[in-house]
């Protein structure tokens, strides 16, 4: 090891001690550290030992938000952050979470960039220029104007850093920045990660993958058991042989340390045949024509860049999507989509929507024959998890759910297993593990993998399949090393970028909906008949007025049918019913006026212009922040736990109370868990700072916003008098 000795201007300086309430011995024990100004410090060592827990401090969410007892001192350019709040904390520190999905607070690429400059108070001007710099800066406008919720993980990842960077501060914090990105995104990421360094920023990075790090890193930080194991300087480090690194646990510095494994493969006739499948959605075509054949005793993997159908067909697959033609074979057997879902486990890349209990132990244990309960200990002792048998699942660290995910699959009695990027977050200890246990999986069952990690592939798979435009390539066998480039030659292939979408012209300024949101409120919530249809009507005019052609249409047809049956056939039950559904009719039209598309974040905007409190605004932007995206989550939910199987029973009624009982609970969990990391994540970027805020968001009153006030105010004067 070098003595680290150059200090030219030292930016930070730290010594923490730090146990979380609750738990037993310190997460930090007596950890010190200085930093200079434009360094680049990796942390690393195995899941758990307290990397992501060291950033928490350094940006101040512990002990403010995460509880526990803090120990110490920390000095950002000599300052002690420890008499600051989260909110001052994020002027001088950025973050970037493990998943940005989690902590994003809008739902579009610009407003999520430019949130924390909102919360500094600085102007309109100024954050609109600000946000626009970030995308020229890093050459990323065709990331303009996007849904962050239909971006890729790496392109989600960028949205992230330029947050960060729009924020200005001289530090940066990364939290695994590459877990759960591809080989193309890790490289996009690797150069603007340079430029920042090039802008004399401060970026310190806790990272399992550390390949691409050599040009960056001035220092390795290697953390064991909650302390500071050995610091290294940057040559020392790059010249440590792989068998060194293994000794450290640690991943490979360089891709040319990777070598092909041998394989112990032992291919027997029992296969699983894909012929001729087809999928899309409507005028998408996703996968075409597409088969092969996968057999017990060796492992398949399926590469190639992103949206090429790689998890798309594994679901074909496991029976979750239906193909559009084509049919899947078991052992020579045509299975049905019923048959295929009984029969396959499809592993999600996002470990944390396969959980439905509230323990580890009771994870491993739901779904399994009992018969197998026995080899549940010496599975978790295998991975070093036994401890953690009474967690419950959404509190481990990232590599640890990946790794019950594994563990899960290895128990189950299905016949097919496809594992969609299963080292997602892993150190190389458990890299290992997992390769060990794939090698003993793939003896019961048939094995595929969805997989961009060099590294994992060459320990584990015996074939790769490229798939591009919806179809197989070409087939890589994976004997000798010289395969492992052509791989890598695949991964390289660039993604077509399109223009970012032009953005459509709001008709109505978002504080006029919120006043006719008031208005409709008070309307549901008196005895008024007359009031509600002609707030009905209004609010047919607000659905076209906001582009909502789809439910204006349906609404007005059945609208003009309830209103029509009173008129038509006068009795109680058409009266009632005049006097009732009116009203559902009027909150549904309400929902997409206030949270379709772009109305959540215009919504937030119109908020904030009329000066709603900060802690009142974060509850509408969280609720604005779930509503879209808890369908979709729903539906992901459903699939698993259809898939996983549940435990079964004598009495239906027990069975679907226990499933239904099972996704409540976990989407229970899940929105808790995005709720707290959303709320950290407002926090470090400053929600709670008392400043004069501004919006991104231009908001202006056109003539369409005065006649419709105008209409309300006819509307509230007719009733009245």
């Amino acid at each position: 090891m070098s003595r680290i000795t150059d200090r030219s201007e030292d930016i930070l300086d730290f010594k923490i001690d730090f146990a979380y309430e609750g738990k037993k011995g310190k997460t930090l024990d007596n950890v010190k550290g200085t930093i200079s100004k434009g360094q680049c410090v990796v942390l690393c060592g195995e899941s758990g030992c307290g990397k992501s827990t060291l950033l928490r401090c350094l940006n101040h969410l512990i002990p403010e938000f995460y509880e526990g007892v803090f120990k110490g001192c920390i000095l950002v350019n000599g300052q002690n952050i420890g008499k600051k709040n989260i909110g001052e904390v994020g002027e001088l520190v950025s973050s970037v979470f493990q998943d940005p999905r989690s902590q994003f607070f809008t739902m579009e690429s610009e407003t999520e960039i430019s949130f924390g400059l909102e919360n500094k108070g600085i102007s309109h001007e100024a954050i609109r220029k600000r946000t626009q710099d970030a995308f020229s800066k890093f050459g990323l406008e065709y990331l303009k104007n996007r849904e962050v919720f239909k971006l890729s993980s790496g392109e989600r990842q960028l949205i992230a850093i330029m947050a960060a960077w729009a924020m200005d501060t001289d530090i940066i914090l990364l939290d695994e920045p590459t877990a759960n990105l591809d080989y193309l995104a890790i490289e996009k990421l690797k150069n603007i990660l340079l430029l920042l360094k090039e802008d004399g920023k401060t970026l310190i990075i806790s990272e399992h993958r550390l390949y691409y790090l050599k040009e960056l890193a001035d220092e390795y930080w290697l953390i064991k058991n909650g302390s500071f194991y050995e610091k290294y300087d940057k040559d020392d480090f790059k010249i440590f042989s792989k068998d060194e690194l293994n000794n450290l646990c640690l991943r490979v510095t360089d891709l040319k340390q990777i070598e092909v494994q041998k394989k112990c493969s032992n291919v027997v006739n029992y296969k699983l045949e894909v012929k001729n499948i087809s999928f899309g959605y409507k005028k998408q075509h996703i996968i075409n024509d597409l088969s092969f054949t996968a057999y017990l005793g060796e492992v398949t993997c399926l590469i190639g860049k992103n949206g090429s159908g790689k998890t798309t067909l594994g679901k074909c697959i496991c029976g979750l999507l239906k193909p559009k033609k084509g049919r899947v074979f078991l052992k020579e057997k045509e299975l049905s989509q019923r048959r295929l879902s009984q029969e396959s486990l499809f592993i999600m890349q996002e470990a944390e929507f396969q959980f439905f209990t509230n323990s580890v132990l009771s994870e491993l244990e739901y779904g399994v024959n009992r018969n197998k309960y026995d080899e549940i200990e010496a599975l978790l002792n295998r991975f070093d998890m036994w401890k953690y048998r009474d967690r419950h699942p959404f509190s481990l660290s990232g590599g640890q759910m990946q790794k019950l995910t594994l563990m899960m699959a290895y128990l189950s009695d299905k016949s097919v297993v496809i594992l969609d990027e299963p080292t997602s977050g892993m150190d190389k200890r458990s890299l290992d593990t997992v390769v060990g246990l794939i090698n003993d999986m793939k003896k019961k069952k048939i094995v595929i993998i969805i997989s961009h990690d060099l590294e994992f592939i060459s320990a584990v798979a015996d074939k790769c399949l490229e798939i591009d435009d919806g179809a197989i390539q070409r087939i890589c066998e994976v004997k000798e090393n010289r395969d492992i480039e052509t791989i890598k030659s695949i991964f390289e292939k660039e993604l077509e970028h399109q223009s970012p979408p032009e953005r459509e012209k709001n008709l109505l300024d978002s504080r006029t909906n919120i006043l006719f949101w008031l208005l409709c409120m008070i309307a549901v919530g008196i005895d008024n008949k007359s009031l509600i249809f002609e707030c009905n009507l209004l609010a047919l005019v607000f659905s076209l007025a906001n582009r909502r052609y789809k439910t204006f249409g349906i609404t007005s047809v059945i609208t003009g049918l309830i209103y029509g049956l009173e008129i038509i056939y006068p009795n109680e039950i058409t009266m009632f019913a005049a006097n009732l559904f009116p009203r559902f009719i009027l909150i549904f039209l309400l929902f997409p006026i206030i949270l379709g598309g772009r109305g959540a974040t215009n919504m937030l905007a119109g908020l904030r212009k009329i000066r709603i409190p900060e802690k009142l605004l974060l509850i509408f932007a969280v609720s604005f922040r779930f509503f879209p995206v808890l369908r979709n989550d729903f539906k992901l939910l459903r699939q698993v736990l259809r898939n996983r199987g549940s435990c079964k029973h004598k009495n239906i009624i027990k069975e679907k109370l226990e499933y239904i009982e099972a996704l409540i609970v976990s989407l229970i969990f899940r929105v808790i868990r995005i709720g707290e990391t959303l709320s950290a994540s407002a926090e470090t970027r400053g929600i709670a700072l008392n400043h004069k805020k501004s919006s991104y968001v231009t908001l202006r009153f056109h003539l369409c916003d005065y006649i419709l006030m105008m209409g309300m105010i006819v509307i509230l004067m007719i009733n009245i008098l």
